[in-house]
Formats: structure tokens, C-alpha cells, sequence
């Protein structure tokens, strides 16, 4: 197991973090995942074109 592990929130800012259950666990209980150091985070668009009849198309 590694000393530090890499946190995305759900508005998608990564850090690193320790491994520790007193760190960890309020942050997975707010959204917190685990991800890859190296993963680009996108912005969820969805919902930015809806209604937008030219992406049926």
C-alpha cells in the first residue's frame, strides 16, 4: 500500500492525499474518488448544449 493516494472531488480538483482512514474517510464521505495521478479531468457537460437541436442531428 502507498503513503499517498490521488483525490478527485466532484467539481474535479485532484490532490494528493495520505492514507490514512482519519483523511480518507471524510472525504470519500463528501464525493471524494481515488484516481489515476496522470487522468485529465473534464468538466461533466451534459447539461451545457441542452436543447440544442443541431447535436440530434
Amino acid at each position: 500500500m502507498t503513503e499517498t493516494v490521488h483525490m478527485r472531488s466532484p467539481d474535479g480538483e485532484v490532490r494528493e492525499v495520505e492514507t490514512t482512514p482519519a483523511v480518507l474517510i471524510p472525504m470519500m464521505i463528501r464525493g471524494w474518488q481515488q484516481c489515476d495521478p496522470r487522468e485529465e479531468v473534464t468538466p461533466d457537460v451534459r447539461n451545457a448544449d441542452a436543447g440544442t437541436t443541431d447535436l440530434l442531428r
